[in-house]
C-alpha cells in the first residue's frame, strides 16, 4: 500500500466525511464495543492535515471503532478502472496485508449495493469460496462508495469499504449497517 496520492479519487475523503456526518451514531452499534459521537468523527476528519493517505487511515480507523470490526480496507479505482487496495488497517491501527474476500468484493462492485454477512462460513452465497475458508471469515461488511451524479452523468463507483471480523459472527448490527449504508448513499 503506497502512501502516494496519485490515482486516488479526490472526492473520496469528502464522501467519507459527508457519510459519517449523516450517519450520526448515537449509541453503540449492536455488537460493537464503541460508537463515536458525530462531533468527534467530524472534528477528527476536519482536524487532520490534507495528506490523503493519512486522512483515509483516519477515516478507516473511525469506521473500525464505530462498527467494532477487527479489520478494514479501502479500495479505490486505479487509472484503468480496476479496484486497487489503498489502505488496510486493524483495530490496533497497524497496516495489514491484503487478505480479503475477492468474491464478496466482486459482488459489491457488480451490483453496486452493500453486502452484510453475519457468518460467511455458513452463508450459502459465499461459504464455498476459498478466501472465506482460508481466512475463516465470520462477519463481513462490504460497501460501495459512489460520487455524486451531476447533470446527465451517472454516479460512478469511487471505491469500496470492506470490513470483517474473523472471530465474531453478527458483528454488524442495524446501527453499524446504517452507518455503513450512509457511505453508499453519500
Amino acid at each position: 500500500m503506497a502512501d502516494d496520492q496519485e490515482g486516488l479519487p479526490p472526492d473520496l475523503v469528502r464522501v467519507l466525511r459527508d457519510a459519517l456526518a449523516k450517519a450520526q451514531p448515537q449509541a453503540p452499534p449492536d455488537g460493537a464495543a464503541l460508537a463515536l459521537p458525530v462531533e468527534s468523527i467530524v472534528s477528527r476528519l476536519l482536524g487532520c492535515d490534507l495528506d490523503l493517505a493519512k486522512t483515509l487511515d483516519l477515516a478507516l480507523d473511525i469506521v473500525l471503532e464505530a462498527t467494532g470490526a477487527a479489520r478494514g480496507f479501502i479500495l479505490v479505482r486505479d487509472e484503468k478502472g480496476r479496484l486497487e487496495l489503498s489502505r488496510g488497517r486493524g483495530v490496533d491501527r497497524r497496516e495489514l496485508p491484503a487478505e480479503l474476500s475477492t468474491s464478496i468484493l466482486t459482488e459489491v462492485e457488480r451490483k453496486g449495493e452493500p453486502i452484510f454477512i453475519a457468518n460467511a462460513v455458513v452463508d450459502p452465497r459465499f461459504s464455498e469460496n476459498t478466501s472465506i475458508k482460508t481466512l475463516g471469515l465470520r462477519s463481513v461488511a462490504c460497501v460501495p462508495i459512489f460520487d455524486r451524479p451531476t447533470g446527465s452523468r451517472a454516479r460512478e463507483l469511487l471505491g469500496i469499504v470492506y470490513l470483517d471480523d474473523p472471530e465474531a459472527s453478527e458483528r454488524f448490527g442495524e446501527k453499524a449497517k446504517d452507518l455503513l449504508r450512509g457511505l453508499a448513499r453519500a
